[in-house]
């Protein structure tokens, strides 16, 4: 990992809610092969019972830190998230499915609020679980208001966990 990728992991890692990184942790991995424009950031999540036989890593995002143009790209299916950075997003034929974001502009981006709460859904988003209804803490959960599970990442996919965000508590 050169200076700058390790500038832009940093940044990154500071912007990201805390919980998530308890259980998962951020690094630039060194592509190999065909596909050394750039190198991969990419989560790495512990095995836990939650997600026993989960992939060792996960992609977060892409980085090129070198050349005429500088980018981090994300996937195409968190465009939505990242409609911020609108005026500087951009998307090349050969690579379809992934959106590139000038790196000067990631960098410089003014409201490190609303670029955090974008980062820490694209990390969520990076995981794919099934949903499931409630775990046992339910009860608990209700009497908070939160959710309380350990594993914010595989609680994501909890269904009772989107009703106490939106205010409805059921029991």
């Amino acid at each position: 990992m050169n200076e700058n990728e390790k500038s832009v992991l940093d940044y990154i890692i500071a912007l990201l809610n805390p919980q998530l990184l308890q259980t998962a942790s951020l690094s630039v991995k060194q592509n190999e092969g065909v596909s050394t424009l750039y190198n991969s950031i990419v989560i790495y999540p512990e095995n836990n019972p939650y997600r026993n036989g989960l992939k060792k890593e996960v992609l977060f995002a892409r980085i090129r830190t070198s050349g005429k143009q500088p980018y981090i790209s994300f996937n195409i299916r968190n465009e939505q998230f990242l409609q911020m950075f609108s005026n500087n997003l951009c998307s090349i034929k050969s690579d379809p499915d992934f959106m590139r974001i000038a790196l000067k502009a990631f960098m410089e981006y003014p409201d490190l609020e609303s670029l955090s709460k974008a980062l820490n859904t694209v990390f969520l988003n990076a995981f794919n679980y099934p949903t499931f209804g409630c775990c046992s803490l339910y009860k608990e959960c209700s009497q908070a208001g939160r959710c309380l599970h350990s594993d914010i990442i595989y609680a994501n996919a909890c269904m009772y966990r989107k009703n106490l965000e939106m205010g409805k508590v059921f029991y």
